[in-house]
């Protein structure tokens, strides 16, 4: 048996709150890198906490229910986003040979969320040649 490894990490970014969005990521053990100021804003990268291998959270604990809750990464992060700026979260990962993965997620302060994967080339290079391709690159 194999595990998921992957890293992610997000461009820099602006926020409307420092301390909330700090304690937000804290809560979901995101590591907040800061990047330059931008007009007089400061911007910022998250990524997994250091020593994850596991890409972006999916999950969290809920200490009062005492279980698992699922996350939404990409809307609880629009509502930390400063209004002109776009976030975007990349993760690549893998299984061994068995798979690759690679994802990309563009999220704005709206909620507004656009969602690329490597595993869209099946589908554009039939289109493009014509032809279907014969099997995927996993086992």
């Amino acid at each position: 048996m194999a595990n998921y490894m992957a890293a992610a990490r997000s461009n820099y970014f602006r926020v409307k709150d420092i301390v909330a969005f700090r304690e937000w990521a804290e809560g979901l053990g995101l590591e907040v890198h800061p990047g330059k100021e931008s007009g007089g804003d400061a911007s910022f990268m998250i990524s997994p906490g250091w020593g994850s291998d596991a890409g972006w959270p999916i999950c969290k604990w809920d200490e009062d229910a005492e279980e698992f809750q699922d996350v939404d990464l990409c809307a609880e992060l629009a509502e930390h986003l400063h209004a002109n700026d776009i976030a975007v979260l990349m993760e690549s990962g893998w299984e061994k040979l068995r798979y690759l993965v690679g994802v990309a997620w563009a999220v704005d302060c709206h909620g507004n969320v656009e969602r690329l994967s490597i595993d869209d080339i099946y589908e554009k290079a039939s289109a493009r040649f014509g032809r279907t391709i014969q099997s995927d690159a996993t086992y």
